[in-house]
């Protein structure tokens, strides 16, 4: 695509996943095309953009989104291809997914369906993706280590010259709400002097399998306040925090149970003032790695490079036993991913997080 075409795009929409890490992960590229095409109206449209609202919306620059349900019906998904095709966007660009699980090629096959029928003048999307031929009039093959950069490199099909310094996610949320809120429970608690580990127990709606069992969770939590003396705060949505009272049921220790108490923005600055947090494949991961807080990972049925590697400061515990990709239940019925990991594996790998966060 010329320099003369680039200059023509006017409105572009960016087809991707909702929550958390997908909108986090998906920054740089938005800040890359809002800085090289300041007039140029950008879209996001993809499932459960609601859920990473507050991160869209403290965003420096206007983004317009259109939400897509999972269980839109026939009718809805009829009204909201009207409204993409009122925007007569000149531009439609599908990022790079892993193809090798059943969820996955679905989803893009759903994306660049919507594409198609959006009317958009210049269609990109990986040449890898199933079908592309019949989808994409600009076929690439994106370039890169990890999710961040996969995504930049399409960028470059329209002639934009990248850096280093290009990819690296940012929040830009206003922490003064947030620091009121909690250095209100710090001084309840007594918590100023003492470090500060967050557990997320939780893998987002429907990825069960990404989950580390309760009793883990306990064990690990009762020698991390005998060995180091710490607090441990959960973190999480709602529905997490009945989970979280069982594993506190199982526990000898007093923990913090936050779950479906905090704000978006009140849980990144929870993550950025703690020393350390643990956490399996998850929104609050990508939050740990844009505000540099040490993270242990818990690393389910999910490639290790693909999403936290852009970050400096994780650690990964990743024992995929069979090298499946299954986004969906476990084909082995006993989640081995996860149950392979023991509580001996994570210790292993906090003492040096939390020296980290010292220096």
């Amino acid at each position: 695509m010329n320099k003369t075409k680039k200059e023509n795009i006017k409105k572009a929409c960016f087809i991707i996943g909702g929550g958390i890490g997908n909108i986090i992960t998906f920054t740089p590229t938005l800040k890359k095309l809002n800085k090289e095409l300041p007039h140029t109206q950008i879209t996001i449209l993809g499932n459960n953009i609601k859920v990473a609202a507050e991160i869209l919306e403290t965003y420096p620059y206007d983004i317009k989104k259109i939400e897509l349900s999972p269980k839109m019906s026939f009718c809805g998904v009829l009204n909201i291809l009207n409204d993409i095709r009122k925007e007569k966007f000149d531009l439609m660009i599908l990022p790079s997914y892993p193809f090798s699980h059943r969820r996955a090629y679905q989803s893009i096959i759903k994306s660049s369906l919507f594409a198609v029928l959006s009317g958009a003048k210049y269609i990109i999307g990986d040449k890898k993706a199933p079908l592309s031929f019949l989808f994409y009039n600009i076929r690439i093959i994106p370039k890169g280590r990890n999710i961040v950069e996969l995504n930049l490199s399409i960028l470059e099909q329209l002639g934009f010259t990248l850096n280093k310094d290009d990819a690296k996610p940012e929040l830009f949320f206003n922490f003064v709400e947030a620091d009121k809120n909690l250095n209100l429970f710090i001084k309840q608690y007594n918590l100023a002097a003492k470090k500060l580990i967050v557990f997320h127990i939780g893998s987002g709606k429907g990825y069960y399998n990404r989950r580390w069992s309760n009793d883990k969770w306990a064990e690990l939590g009762d020698i991390l306040i005998d060995k180091y003396k710490v607090s441990i705060l959960f973190i999480g949505d709602k529905l997490e925090s009945m989970e979280v009272q069982k594993i506190q049921n199982l526990m000898k220790q007093k923990t913090f149970n936050l779950a479906g108490e905090l704000s978006l923005s009140e849980t990144a600055k929870l993550i950025k003032i703690s020393n350390l947090i643990v956490c399996t494949n998850s929104g609050p991961m990508h939050i740990a790695a844009t505000l540099e807080t040490p993270s242990v990972v818990l690393m389910g049925p999910t490639l290790k490079e693909w999403w936290p590697s852009y970050s400096r400061t994780s650690i990964i515990v990743w024992k995929n036993k069979c090298n499946i990709l299954c986004e969906g239940p476990c084909r082995r019925k006993e989640n081995i991913c996860m149950t392979s990991i023991t509580v001996k594996d994570v210790l292993k790998v906090i003492a040096p997080q939390l020296k980290n966060k010292n220096e």
